[in-house]
């Protein structure tokens, strides 16, 4: 999902299947974003909303649709994208500058 914004977020890891596993996988340390919450990395921007998360990147607008969601730890993000019965755990870190 937000790997096509390489220049902003690279991930580092994904975890598939149902919300209860990937919900397991998340890393201790973690801490869910509220709605609101407003995330920069980069020239990208993260805002979190009720259920899903509007990121923009100049005129550009990306849309990660309900029920998702964000949660934060130092640098790093995890975003939870649910469709079905089955979930996406994919966690990311800042693109190193530069890139």
């Amino acid at each position: 999902m937000l790997s096509a914004l390489p220049e902003c977020l690279r991930q580092t890891f994904e975890a598939v299947g149902n919300l209860a596993y990937v919900t397991s996988r998340i890393p201790a340390g973690y801490v869910v974003q509220s709605a609101g919450t407003q995330l920069r990395f980069a020239d990208c921007s993260l805002a979190v909303r009720a259920n899903d998360v509007l990121v923009r990147r100049g005129g550009d607008k990306y849309y990660i649709p309900p029920p998702s969601q964000l949660f934060k730890r130092a640098s790093s993000i995890a975003l939870i994208h649910e469709a079905g019965a089955s979930a996406i755990l994919r966690i990311y870190d800042p693109a190193p500058p530069g890139l």
